[in-house]
């Protein structure tokens, strides 16, 4: 298999389920008489793989709304106001090492990670080698290789487990390791919904990192795998914190985001905003309350809680094959559907006219889905195309600084011995 592994000693992923679950004060935390919790000499039992398999889900739904909100804050996509310290770097393209969010966004994707190779590890030690006939063992392994996407596209390089630091592309290469081990699977299971539901998702994310990698040819055929009316959905809920979609605070609760500049005031439906401003329950400050796009739940509707997230569907693939094809009739074609989708005329663009338009359709068709950050890195590092907001910040004043992508934390600067 060509799944990457770790070489290090891990804390594994039930122990830090049991804290996550227990942990109502710290001391004594494993002496408490409490008859539903996980006792130690249980967390490797086959009886938890389903709390396993979940668990591998739960951090990377979780970790997809936090980056959806907090990543994409350093492009044009979105906007923002807020008292706190930490947040206005990233407003204004100056997020360094040291700031909350750049721990929070390394702790969470690493974590991400590490629960699907945990996964494995256990589902191996469960089950040896039939672990790999397994639709559990294809889940973990599509749910770790899009982890490592998210990973590589928000960070400017990453570690994993306490590594030496790996560049965007050894990332992208890691996810593409996991991908083809799901792929593998899959072809030892019976084609059930299920199985080919996370077939499909697994091409979509190779067909993501070959795009990444600049691999073209492969990304194109990859991502024409993916039939055009595929969807797969994070469901959220407002059961606990845990489950919130976390766009609600700055979208709905507080209403301390907005679109961005380029993304206001063109009519388009796939971002919607309210028609007049309205007041920044943080600040005062009157902005545009941002309501559920395209990809959302109650399309429209101000984001709740609980509204689900489509994250991955057909139409990705269609974009990614498109950009990989160049400006071919097949990437004219999707231009002018998506442009009829949105109201707008028929265009008869060529060559660079034409690739410019798709990438503005990308953005409107999948605007707050957590792609825009590694979409226009890739733009940028592959075309020289850079959509990087500059000039004053808006809302702060001041200019924008030149950051692209989010640095290593300090944290793990200082506890890591291979940085």
């Amino acid at each position: 298999m060509k799944f990457f592994k770790s070489k290090t000693k891990q804390i594994p992923l039930l122990a830090l389920m049991l804290l996550f679950i227990t942990a109502g004060g710290c001391d004594g935390i494993l002496d408490v008489d409490d008859p539903g919790s996980i006792e130690e000499d249980q967390l490797r039992s086959p009886e938890n793989e389903e709390l396993i398999v979940n668990g591998v889900r739960g951090q990377f739904q979780y970790t997809f709304s936090y980056s959806s909100l907090w990543a994409q804050m350093l492009t044009d996509e979105l906007k923002m106001e807020h008292t706190f310290a930490d947040y206005r770097p990233i407003a204004s393209r100056e997020v360094d090492e040291t700031n909350v969010i750049t721990e929070n966004l390394f702790n969470f994707w690493t974590k991400s990670v590490r629960h699907a190779q945990d996964a494995v590890e256990y589902l191996e030690e469960f089950h040896g080698e039939e672990a790999w006939e397994l639709h559990n063992m294809q889940k973990v392994l599509t749910y770790g290789g899009h982890s490592l996407i998210h990973y590589a596209e928000v960070f400017c390089e990453g570690t994993l487990d306490v590594s030496e630091a790996y560049t965007t592309d050894e990332l992208f290469g890691m996810a593409v390791d996991m991908f083809d081990d799901a792929l593998d699977v899959a072809d030892r299971l019976d084609a059930s919904d299920e199985v080919m539901e996370f077939r499909h998702l697994a091409n979509l994310g190779m067909a993501r990192a070959k795009l990444n990698l600049g691999e073209m040819d492969q990304a194109a055929q990859y991502a024409a795998e993916v039939p055009e009316d595929f969807e797969s959905w994070l469901r959220y809920s407002d059961e606990n914190a845990r489950e919130y979609n976390q766009l609600y605070g700055g979208a709905t609760e507080s209403r301390f985001i907005s679109p961005g500049s380029d993304f206001l005031g063109e009519d388009d439906i796939r971002v919607p905003h309210s028609d007049e401003r309205v007041g920044n329950l943080v600040t005062g400050t009157d902005i545009y309350q941002v309501f559920s796009p395209m990809n959302y739940e109650n399309w429209e509707e101000p984001i709740q809680q609980s509204t689900d997230v489509r994250f991955a569907n057909g139409l990705e693939a269609r974009y990614i094959r498109a950009e990989a094809e160049g400006p071919s009739e097949y990437t004219l074609d999707l231009v002018n559907e998506r442009r009829d989708f949105a109201g707008q005329d028929e265009v008869d663009y060529s060559g660079d006219e034409l690739m410019a338009e798709l990438r503005y359709q990308k953005a409107r068709d999948f605007f707050m889905t957590g792609t825009r950050l590694g979409d226009i890195r890739r733009y940028k590092n592959l075309y020289d195309v850079d959509y990087f907001p500059t000039g004053e910040v808006p809302l702060y004043g001041g200019n924008y600084g030149n950051v692209t992508c989010f640095p290593i934390p300090q944290s793990e600067i200082n506890a890591n011995p291979n940085l």
